[in-house]
């Protein structure tokens, strides 16, 4: 038995794993190629030594931006209720 050789394949192995484990950590906290417009979330980076998944920043919206975005799909829907009127 080559336990040089065995050794190797072992930390080969392993390195595989950090890899896959990195992998399912990205993919658990969202950040993928299909995140949404703007700049992704803040992750924190991935350490083989540590057992905790990355925490996520969070984030919010203005209350002004909330009314703004309200205004302006109350006035799709208004638009697509004029819409429905005017076909009858």
């Amino acid at each position: 038995m080559n336990f040089d050789r065995m050794i190797a394949e072992i930390e080969q192995e392993i390195a595989k794993l950090n890899l896959a484990k990195a992998a399912l950590v990205t993919a658990s906290t969202g950040a993928s190629a299909k995140s949404k417009a703007g700049s992704p979330a803040k992750v924190a980076s991935v350490d083989s030594g540590t057992t905790k998944a990355p925490k996520v920043k969070k984030r919010t919206m203005s209350a002004a931006a909330r009314k703004k975005i309200a205004a302006a799909q109350k006035a799709r829907w208004a638009k697509l209720r004029a819409e429905k009127t005017t076909k009858k």
